[in-house]
């Protein structure tokens, strides 16, 4: 019985005792009676206020807890993930027991090796050979010739600064000044810089702007100022402006990109934001409005090392998933990684859904931070055992990682799961992600049954690290033709990183071969995997 229902209970109980006592008068019976109503009225505005005030403590409770986890997010990110070792904890035994097949499976090779590496020369670079004799090649004692008795050798590398360079181009017409010929004929060697036609500012300049912005994040401020300090005074706007009039000569390369993203089996795909300020529809102009960059990668390397890999960027005002459904509708994609935002779960398109095993161990990474939980810790160390144990998979074709993984990894997710159903008195940032987890199990278990899949969409997720670092230098772009440009430039340089060629060796080759065939060559052969020069290794 409730504190109330006792009370109440009680009450009876003291009105039927002076109701069956013959010495009390009705008189006394109806005071006592008044008295213990009042008592009742005042005991249940008291129990409604501790009421409040527990809810109010409670809120406060959960207030603070959130505040600590966010304090504890804040000190991951600038001092780093801590260095405490993981306990047992709570954690089944089980698991434990599994954790310790899994770490036995993996071959004692497959560790990272560690000490300082031979240094490797670029492959391609420039090498200039230099002999230094002595000043006089003749003996001090004797007069005579000095001859060479040994040598050492030293290599160093040295990076020259880049130059301008200004060309005067004169174009001379020539025509045949004999009276008796016929054709008279008139003759001028045409421009051999395509690209550059009717312009003051030559491609090489325009392409080493947009590198240093968007692959190496200088903004373009910084590099009109080392143009000025140099005595050439050129407006941002206008370097803005080329460089996005050069996208778009490079357009149908990044589309040809696109294709061959979409027309694999499986994509990993993702979305970041942006500020535009200049929108073209929707919004007021002047007035900033949020805009979005699809992102999809094609990484088949881990079990089919024949595929190029790419990455694709597309610029969309929205962030309405309509947008990448159209993308991928034109290709023969048939799975797809994400995170788990419910907009993924709305796509019309039908297609195997694998979500993302990094932003689970995300967020219990963040409950170890907030409230130190042995079980969150646990967790932690299982997935990270299961991660080793995947990368030893790699080289194996599909059918062979799926075998191995329901042999060795299913049993693992099975009792984690089964844990995370049983755990108790989980609060905060646990909860979370224990909820987080099990909503979305059946999504982040389908690597098990298709070898093709990965357990995360950290390939993607990579791939925008280059744009999140130079929209933070940029804080916005100035109207759509912009975010398309940006669309187009970060398609062909984060599809350089991933075929491990050099973005501004690639952007000089493609610049030669458009004005070699004057823009008519097919764009399908201009992507980067095939480039030839350019190529480095890791």
């Amino acid at each position: 019985m409730t504190p109330q229902e006792n009370f109440e209970a009680l009450f009876v109980q003291v009105l039927n005792s002076l109701n069956s006592c013959s010495r009390v008068s009705a008189r006394v019976v109806k005071e006592v009676g008044q008295t213990v109503a009042e008592m009742k009225v005042a005991a249940d505005e008291l129990s409604g206020r501790m009421r409040r005030e527990s809810a109010r403590a409670n809120k406060a409770e959960k207030r603070v807890k959130t505040l600590e986890a966010q304090v504890a997010q804040l000190n991951r990110t600038v001092y780093g993930s801590s260095s405490e070792r993981m306990t047992d904890g709570d954690v089944s035994q089980e698991l434990l027991d599994m954790e310790a097949e899994l770490k036995a499976i993996i071959p004692a090779d497959a560790e990272k090796k560690s000490g300082k590496q031979p240094m490797k020369l670029p492959v391609g670079v420039k090498e200039i050979t230099r002999d230094f004799y002595p000043d006089s090649m003749t003996c001090d004692g004797c007069s005579g010739d000095l001859t060479p008795m040994k040598t050492k050798k030293y290599t160093r590398i040295e990076y020259q600064p880049a130059r301008v360079v200004v060309f005067n181009d004169t174009h001379h017409e020539c025509r045949c000044n004999n009276i008796n010929c016929s054709l008279r004929q008139i003759k001028r060697k045409p421009v051999d810089r395509y690209l550059d036609w009717r312009r003051t500012i030559g491609s090489t300049l325009i392409n080493e702007f947009a590198i240093q912005k968007h692959y190496e994040h200088i903004p373009v401020h910084r590099n009109w100022f080392k143009l000025l300090v140099a005595g050439h005074n050129i407006s941002r706007g206008a370097l803005n402006r080329l460089v996005n009039d050069q996208a778009k000569k490079f357009k149908g390369i990044a589309n040809a990109i696109t294709n061959h993203v979409i027309s694999g089996p499986t994509i990993h795909l993702d979305e970041t934001f942006i500020k535009c300020v200049h929108p073209k529809e929707g919004k007021k102009r002047g007035k900033p409005s949020q805009a979005t960059f699809w992102v999809m990668t094609r990484n088949e390397s881990r079990f089919n090392p024949h595929a190029p890999l790419a990455a694709s960027f597309y610029y969309s005002p929205t962030r309405k998933g309509e947008v990448a459904e159209e993308l991928l509708s034109s290709g023969s994609v048939t799975a797809m990684h994400c995170d788990g935002h419910p907009l993924y779960n709305r796509f019309k398109v039908k297609l195997i859904v694998q979500h993302c095993f990094a932003h689970v161990r995300r967020k219990f990474e963040r409950a170890v931070d907030a409230q130190g939980s042995p079980f969150a810790k646990n967790i932690v160390r299982t997935i990270r055992t299961i991660y080793d144990l995947e990368r030893t998979f790699v080289g194996s074709d599909s059918e062979e990682r799926a075998a191995k993984r329901q042999r060795h990894i299913r049993p693992v997710l099975e009792v984690i799961k089964r844990d995370l159903e049983n755990a108790q008195s989980a609060d905060g940032l646990l909860e979370q992600a224990i909820k987080y987890t099990l909503s979305r199990w059946d999504h982040l278990c389908r690597f098990i049954w298709d070898g093709r899949l990965e357990m995360d969409n950290n390939l993607v997720e990579n791939a925008i690290r280059g744009l999140a670092l130079t929209r933070r230098n940029s804080l916005f772009i100035q109207n759509e033709d912009a975010g398309e440009s940006w669309a187009i430039w970060y398609t062909l340089i984060e599809t350089c990183k991933l075929n491990r060629v050099d973005p501004r060796a690639y952007i000089g080759w493609i610049t030669d071969q458009l004005n070699l065939t004057r823009g008519k060559i097919d764009p399908a052969l201009l992507v980067p995997w095939l480039c030839p020069v350019g190529k480095y290794t890791l």
